[in-house]
C-alpha cells in the first residue's frame, strides 16, 4: 500500500482499520510529511508512534513546525527521532517550545547551546573593546596635555585670575559654591576626557560634586 492510498482512504475507515493498515504501507511519497503530521495528530499514542516510525524508516523527513504540531502525539524516543533527523530553519523560539519534550541527550540541545555561546563569547569582546577604546581615548587625550606642558588643572589656574563670576558675588575665589549658573567654564572629567566647561564627573579643578552641586 502506498501512503496515498492509505490517507486517501483514512476518513473514512474505523480507528481499528487506521491501525491495522499502518504495517502495510510500503511506499511513502518524500512531500508527505505534512499530511502524515496530520494524521498524526488524529491517532492514539500508539499507532502514532507506529506510523511515525515507518515514514522515518522510508525516508521521510520532516519541518521544525510539524515536529511542533506533533510533540503532544509522540513518545520521547520516538519524538528524538522527528527531531533530529528534521530539515528545515530551527528558530530560537521553536527550540524553546520543544525542549521540555526533548530528552536529555537529544542532538538539538547541543546546537542551541552552542549557538548561545558563540552569541555571549562575541558581546564580551565587543564589550571589552569598547571599554578599551573608552579608557585608551581618555588617557591619551590626558597624555597629550602632559607633553603639552600643562595638565587641564593648570590652564584653568591661569584663566582663573582673569575670570570672573558672573553671580551676584562680584568676586570669584576660583571655588565651587553651588551657583552653576554663575559658575564660569573650568576644567575636569566627563564625556570621557577632560573637558572645559561645567557639570564635570571628575576631576573638577573647583572642587564641584555631582550628588551635592550638579557639576
Amino acid at each position: 500500500m502506498t501512503w496515498d492510498e492509505y490517507y486517501d482512504g483514512f476518513y473514512d475507515w474505523a480507528e481499528s482499520t487506521r491501525t491495522s493498515r499502518i504495517s502495510s504501507i510500503t511506499e511513502f511519497d518524500p512531500d508527505c510529511s505534512e499530511e502524515v503530521a496530520e494524521v498524526v495528530q488524529e491517532l492514539e499514542e500508539v499507532p502514532a508512534n507506529r506510523l511515525v516510525r515507518r515514514a522515518l524508516k522510508y525516508g521521510v523527513r520532516f519541518t521544525p513546525e510539524q515536529a511542533l504540531e506533533m510533540m503532544l502525539c509522540l513518545t520521547g524516543d520516538v519524538y528524538d527521532q522527528v527531531v533530529s533527523t528534521a530539515h528545515g530553519q530551527w528558530t530560537q523560539e521553536l527550540y524553546d517550545e520543544l525542549w521540555p519534550n526533548l530528552s536529555e541527550d537529544s542532538p538539538i540541545h547541543g546546537r542551541f547551546v552552542e549557538a548561545e555561546e558563540e552569541e555571549d563569547a562575541a558581546l564580551a569582546v565587543q564589550t571589552k573593546t569598547r571599554k578599551k577604546k573608552h579608557t585608551n581615548g581618555g588617557l591619551l587625550g590626558l597624555l597629550l596635555l602632559i607633553l603639552g606642558g600643562k595638565l587641564p588643572h593648570d590652564r584653568g589656574r591661569s584663566k582663573k585670575k582673569t575670570e570672573k563670576s558672573t553671580s551676584s558675588n562680584s568676586f570669584d575665589h576660583g571655588k565651587c559654591d553651588g551657583n552653576c549658573a554663575g559658575c564660569p567654564p573650568h576644567y575636569g572629567y566627563r564625556y570621557g576626557r577632560w573637558y572645559y566647561g561645567k557639570h564635570h564627573a571628575w576631576g573638577c579643578e573647583r572642587g564641584g560634586s555631582p550628588e551635592i552641586h550638579r557639576h
